[in-house]
C-alpha cells in the first residue's frame, strides 16, 4: 500500500516542477558556460559575483565582504575554490535559461537557487 501512495504524491508534485525545470536546460560544456556567463556579473540572495574567461571570478557575499578565486570545469560540474581555500573545492550543476541560472551546489545534491545574469 505504501509504494502505491508514493506514486500518487510523486504524480501531484511533477506536475507543479515541471513547468519551471522546462525552462532550464543544463550546461554541460565549458564552452556554453563561458559563453553564457563569462565578464557578466551573476546575481544570487548569496553573492553578485563576475565570472572570468581566465578561470577567476571575484564579487562581494550578501554581507558585503569581498570573494574571489579560481574556477574550472569539471565533467560537467562548474566547480570553484575561494581564494585563500585551496583545499576544499565546491561544485555545482548549473542549468540555464534566457537570463537566469538555476544553480544546484554538491554536485547536484544540494538545494537549488536562482541566480540572475546581468
Amino acid at each position: 500500500m505504501r509504494p502505491v501512495r508514493l506514486i500518487a504524491l510523486a504524480a501531484t508534485l511533477v506536475p507543479l516542477a515541471a513547468p519551471a525545470l522546462a525552462e532550464f536546460r543544463r550546461i554541460t560544456e565549458e564552452q556554453a558556460y563561458v559563453a553564457a556567463v563569462a565578464g557578466r556579473l551573476v546575481v544570487s540572495p548569496a553573492a553578485s559575483m563576475r565570472i572570468r574567461r581566465d578561470w577567476t571570478y571575484s564579487g562581494r557575499l550578501a554581507d558585503g565582504s569581498p570573494v574571489s578565486g579560481a574556477w574550472t570545469w569539471d565533467s560537467g560540474y562548474f566547480c570553484f575554490n575561494e581564494r585563500g581555500n585551496r583545499s576544499r573545492t565546491f561544485c555545482q550543476v548549473i542549468y540555464l535559461d534566457a537570463r537566469r541560472l538555476l544553480i544546484v551546489p554538491d554536485r547536484g545534491r544540494g538545494e537549488a537557487f536562482l541566480a540572475e545574469i546581468r
